[in-house]
């Protein structure tokens, strides 16, 4: 069903995958890992044909992918063979409705499969979560063509609940339909698979230390902040199909603290957040707040607006003085591992690496209030530890920070919570 011989990947001039050699001859579990910038993302890709059609500037490929019946990656995707699973699943749907959507499902897979996805009828699409909307377009993706089905980082964007779900229908497509299913994820003690293959960067186990790259330059450029607050009283959102996703939460929080928000996909954690940026407006109840906001979104696409990160970094350099701006472009692009993707686009980025460069502006914007929607999106062990120090260092220069994790685990390991509200699921309009 796949199978690799001395393949070779290079992202310009840095080796990606060096002389993998696999034969998969039935269907089955393939488990792609590996930290932030590993290349798990550019494998996969070459697997499913993409980068050999949209990145062939950019990607070289030496060595052979053969698929079924020896036909190449390109050909598989053009004949439909292959469904691909993005880590942004944002962009990929035509209809502005789930039930316009579920309208193009496959016939087969409607019948097999419904049940996954039942729970979203009736709701528009912008008022899905990024797990409902990963489910849901897994199931659009399949068709009954369908050979291998490749998934790009599911436990970024599913609760523990919900992928243990979607994994039971991973087996299931297997089993039922002769499917050969390639997962690339930073999380791979989340998969039983049969096949495994890990990708490692050279500076993988290098965790870098806050004090070392950031105290030194920042106690010199990063003034301690102004007095922050939020003061939220019986805030409540409602849907448009009348179901309550926020009811009756109050809460203040001042400069200094870090307040964790988590709970299952679909809860509201996002929406929250946005309130608080100022995007969406209460349905009830009461909000002030006071200081300079910073929101770092899940989507990055919505986040970036120049053609490279350097470019990036230096639009918030330009309010130091020129000491501060040398040194801290420095300091941050070696803190967070940006310093060999200066002449990158952040559009080009891995999901955890845009995640790296989002915290690297926040840093640099100096916020009062700090808002940061799934703290671990795409994000391995090292970014986390990265991050963990980076908020902890901030909030005791006086940032008020909020975050969102669909994880619960995630937020106890992070150890810096002041205080954890747990979103539960939805309820129906009473009145």
């Amino acid at each position: 069903m796949i199978m690799l011989k001395d393949l070779t990947l290079y992202i310009k001039d840095s080796t990606i995958v060096n002389n993998l050699n696999l034969n998969v001859n039935k269907a089955s579990l393939l488990l792609i890992t590996g930290g932030v910038g590993s290349g798990k993302t550019t494998l996969l890709k070459a697997l499913a044909g993409i980068a050999q059609i949209m990145y062939k500037n950019i990607v070289k490929i030496e060595g052979s992918i053969k698929l079924i019946n020896d036909i190449s990656p390109e050909r598989a995707l053009e004949l439909g063979l292959i469904s691909y699973i993005p880590q942004e699943p944002y962009a990929y749907f035509i209809g502005s409705s789930v039930d316009e959507e579920m309208m193009l499902l496959d016939k087969l897979i409607a019948d097999n499969f419904m049940h996954v996805i039942k729970d979203l009828k009736g709701r528009k699409i912008s008022e899905l979560s990024a797990g409902e909307l990963y489910r849901l377009l897994t199931i659009l993706s399949i068709t009954k063509k369908t050979r291998y089905l490749m998934i790009d980082e599911p436990s970024s964007y599913l609760d523990p609940e919900s992928l243990n779900i979607f994994l039971d229908h991973i087996n299931n497509l297997i089993n039922l339909f002769n499917v050969a299913v390639v997962i690339a994820d930073h999380a791979d003690q989340l998969y039983k698979a049969e096949l495994h293959i890990k990708l490692k960067r050279h500076d993988e186990d290098v965790v870098s230390s806050i004090t070392e790259f950031i105290i030194d330059c920042f106690e010199s450029c990063y003034p301690s902040r102004d007095y922050a607050y939020l003061k939220i009283k019986n805030l409540g959102y409602k849907l448009n199909n009348n179901l309550w996703l926020i009811t009756d939460l109050t809460l203040h929080a001042y400069s200094g603290d870090i307040i964790c928000i988590t709970g299952p996909n679909g809860t509201g954690k996002t929406t929250f957040i946005k309130i608080l940026a100022g995007i969406l407006k209460p349905s009830s109840g009461y909000i002030e707040k006071r200081g300079k906001i910073f929101y770092v979104p899940q989507i990055p696409i919505k986040f970036f607006v120049y053609s490279s990160v350097l470019e990036e970094l230096s639009h918030f350099l330009t309010q130091f003085n020129s000491w501060c701006r040398n040194k801290l472009l420095d300091a941050i692009a070696r803190y967070f591992k940006l310093d060999t993707l200066l002449g990158r686009n952040p559009f080009s980025l891995s999901v955890g690496e845009a995640r790296r460069l989002g915290m690297a502006l926040a840093l640099l914007s100096k916020p009062d209030i700090l808002l940061i929607d799934e703290i671990s999106l795409g994000a391995d062990y090292i970014t986390m530890n990265m991050m963990r120090s980076a908020l902890r260092y901030i909030s005791t220069k006086g940032t008020l920070i909020v975050l969102t994790s669909h994880n619960e685990k995630i937020i106890k390991d992070l150890n810096l919570c002041s205080e954890v509200i747990i979103f539960g699921r939805k309820r129906e309009d009473k009145g």
